[in-house]
């Protein structure tokens, strides 16, 4: 720990932020990288942190505020890692809504910027999980807050999307084990058009609970940022997200973990 901390505090020795002939070189953004990326904890409140401290010191230099800001807001925006997405909605709200970011920002980037955090912020890790009533195959109305299980996979697919092609039958080769587990898998397809659902059901004989929005009723891909297909959510017992955006295939093994974490607090309370 003392190693750690001490190569921590002295990342930044020797190097000034704000230095011009920096900023013009590989080096500033090979150690931002590295820093935010091998040398900061990987918990969201910790990566927020060090990014404001980051931009605090670069404010100075106004060209190395501009860099560092869009490079900072580009990189979490795209983040692999799950929880990332509120240091990507932290940096929009405190710099680019607040008029840091004016001088060199439209109005036309802001607007998509606002409407991309509200996409986001209804589905934090921890938050509970947007109202979702859909239909089944025989139109009945289902409340996903109606299903009793100790953990709920939201999966969306769409009957045309390749990879949901591929990987459907994959996870549905999962289904029993899963449900033996305490786990319901809800396949919501994203698609209006009813033959391809119910062929896409029946080709792969899907008897978990299938689910539509034939009508366009609800907002579903809205609050629950569906960009691309397939999109996974795991919710709790309590409908609440524990993990999300996961790559199908990996359902089975992040079950395990979490079935095992709960063993554990089970454990030592």
């Amino acid at each position: 720990l003392y190693k750690y901390t001490y190569y921590k505090n002295h990342f930044w020795d020797g190097i000034d932020i704000t230095d011009p002939g920096i900023l013009r070189s590989p080096l500033l953004d090979a150690k931002i990288n590295d820093y935010l990326d091998n040398v900061v904890v990987q918990l969201s409140d910790s990566v927020i942190k060090e990014v404001d401290i980051l931009l605090d010191e670069a404010k100075p230099s106004k060209e190395t505020f501009r860099y560092l800001l869009i490079t900072l807001v580009n990189k979490y925006e795209r983040s692999p890692i799950i929880d990332f997405d509120k240091v990507f909605v932290h940096i929009v709200e405190k710099y680019y809504l607040t008029g840091m970011a004016d001088d060199w920002t439209t109005g036309e980037t802001l607007d998509k910027l606002k409407s991309r955090i509200a996409m986001i912020k209804p589905n934090f890790i921890g938050n509970p999980a947007p109202e979702l009533v859909l239909w089944d195959t025989l139109g009945t109305e289902v409340n996903i807050r109606d299903i009793d299980a100790q953990y709920t996979v939201l999966y969306f697919y769409d009957p045309d999307c390749g990879h949901c092609k591929k990987k459907t039958p994959v996870l549905y080769s999962h289904y029993a084990d899963l449900i033996a587990k305490g786990v319901e898998i809800v396949g919501v397809c994203t698609s209006t058009d009813e033959k391809k659902w119910k062929d896409f059901i029946q080709k792969d004989g899907l008897e978990w609970i299938n689910l539509a929005d034939l009508n366009s009723q609800t907002y579903f891909r809205y609050y629950y940022d569906i960009r691309s297909t397939p999109t996974v959510y795991i919710l709790d017992k309590d409908k609440k997200i524990v993990v999300k955006k996961i790559d199908a295939l990996d359902i089975p093994g992040v079950i395990d973990q979490l079935i095992k974490q709960d063993s554990l607090k089970a454990e030592n309370p």
